[in-house]
């Protein structure tokens, strides 16, 4: 592990000026569960991150098609969020990182101790992030960041906690397609995602308003000072750090707290790439998807 940074005398203090107004996270802690568990002979033994999409003629690991184009449109306050746990690869996923991408400006590599889940390990990095606004992004989403921009702009305007960026035009083949339910103004209403289709029957005939429904693309914007608070609160009763969900606890939580989640939708596909199946049909075929927002929605 990283040896931590020294104390400093009383007095000899600085403060951090943010340079950027957004800083990505990106998570890169997972472990490959769905991926592995569903076909072991078919994925290569490498952490999930670096195994290669893109064209086979030009095949690059999957965190570093996301970082391609996180730079590439023009955010370049990155911090990717890694593990210590065995199997994660975490540190396998860090010297790539390094080696191809560490030239770029503000890079940093945030490596939880054990295991957080999403919404914890997040909360871990903000003690190292100084810009208002924070993304969440999944390294096994192919999410178009040509759309993040407006995505941005709309919770700016919106003034909510939470962000989730949604798709309304998932594709017949999108992962958890129609488990988000939309209020008629744009706001979430409910996240099914997680839930057993008996729960999702019980749920969905309690809605007494009408409501669309969507499809998470893995995308979450939050103001930093905001979701360090609801983390706090959240988190209040426990005695030890344990892992919490951004999307299966966190926004469920919050939503019953009666807070309400604003929703972006940028109406295309952004397949996840977390299991066999879904990366043998999307995995060579990123350039339908990243880059410029909407695009193809008949796969």
């Amino acid at each position: 592990m990283p040896e931590a940074l020294p104390r400093l005398r009383t007095g000899y203090i600085s403060t951090l000026i943010p340079t950027d107004p957004v800083e990505v996270l990106v998570l890169a802690g997972g472990m490959g569960t769905r991926l592995r568990g569903q076909a072991q002979k078919s994925v290569p033994a490498v952490p999930k991150l670096l195994m290669e999409v893109g064209p086979e003629t030009e095949p690059t690991p999957m965190i570093g098609t996301i970082l391609g184009e996180i730079y590439g449109n023009g955010f370049r306050a990155i911090s990717v969020l890694t593990s210590s746990a065995a199997g994660a690869g975490g540190s396998d996923i860090e010297t790539y990182v390094l080696a191809h991408h560490g030239h770029n400006a503000r890079l940093q590599l945030l490596r939880e101790a054990l295991p957080l889940g999403t919404a914890g390990a997040v909360y871990a990095a903000l003690a190292h992030v100084a810009a208002e606004l924070i993304v969440i992004v999944p390294g096994d989403t192919l999410f178009p960041f040509g759309a993040l921009q407006a995505a941005l702009t709309a919770h700016r305007r919106a003034s909510h906690s939470l962000t989730w960026v949604v798709t309304t035009r998932p594709g017949p083949a999108a992962q958890n397609a129609g488990r988000l339910l939309l209020n008629t103004d744009g706001t979430l209403c409910r996240v099914l995602e997680g839930l057993n289709a008996e729960d999702a029957g019980s749920e969905r005939s309690g809605i007494k308003v009408d409501v669309t429904e969507s499809t998470s693309a893995g995308v979450v914007i939050a103001n930093r000072i905001r979701y360090s608070s609801i983390f706090e609160k959240h988190t209040a009763g426990q005695s030890d750090p344990a892992p919490v969900d951004v999307y299966r606890q966190l926004v469920p939580w919050l939503l019953r707290q009666g807070e309400v989640i604003g929703t972006y939708d940028i109406r295309c596909s952004a397949p996840d790439l977390g299991t066999p199946e879904r990366l043998a049909v999307f995995g060579r075929t990123p350039s339908r998807y990243l880059s410029s927002g909407p695009r193809r929605t008949d796969l």
